[in-house]
């Protein structure tokens, strides 16, 4: 898991700043031609998703405020502790190349089954050009709390997201 965070981080370092742009200019000025990528843009900045890991299946919400920060509210059902999973999550776009998105955020995990959690969480995946839908698997370690039992640890969550765009 360490080496995965590692590659990750590695990776987004080395291409923060490409975007989805391309120019080429012909030096006479007898053409110029200007290409940008794009995917279908969302009408809203609104999107409404499902989520499938190791641990739980939630329900998610998003509300993207800028170009590259959104937040994220999950509800979901975990399926070990048998319990109702609230989830707030900031997250930072820290890469968009065409139609392919690298993503990384923190939040606050709350479980009705006795404990809270801080949590980290790595995406990446694509969207769809025809339609507005993202596709993402993501790496979400949490540092968890057990109220119940008194005890502090880390519990690995991963899982795959797909999320409409409106």
């Amino acid at each position: 898991m360490r080496r995965f965070l590692l590659l990750i981080l590695l990776f987004a370092s080395c291409t923060f700043n490409v975007y989805a742009q391309h120019e080429r200019r012909y030096t006479q000025g007898v053409i110029e031609e200007t290409r940008i990528y794009k995917t279908i843009e969302p009408i809203t900045p609104y999107s409404l998703g499902l989520r499938v890991s190791n641990s739980c299946v939630s329900g998610t919400v998003e509300y993207k405020y800028n170009e590259i920060s959104y937040w994220e509210g999950r509800i979901g059902y975990n399926y070990f502790r048998e319990g109702l999973v609230l989830a707030g999550l900031h997250n930072w776009r820290l890469l968009q190349y065409n139609n392919i998105f690298l993503d990384l955020g923190c939040g606050l995990v709350i479980c009705t089954e006795c404990y809270i959690a801080a949590k980290a969480t790595a995406r990446a995946g694509f969207t769809l050009r025809k339609i507005p839908l993202s596709i993402s698997l993501d790496l979400a370690p949490n540092l968890i709390y057990d109220i119940c039992y008194g005890y502090i640890g880390i519990i690995g969550d991963s899982g795959i997201s797909f999320t409409y765009n409106f």
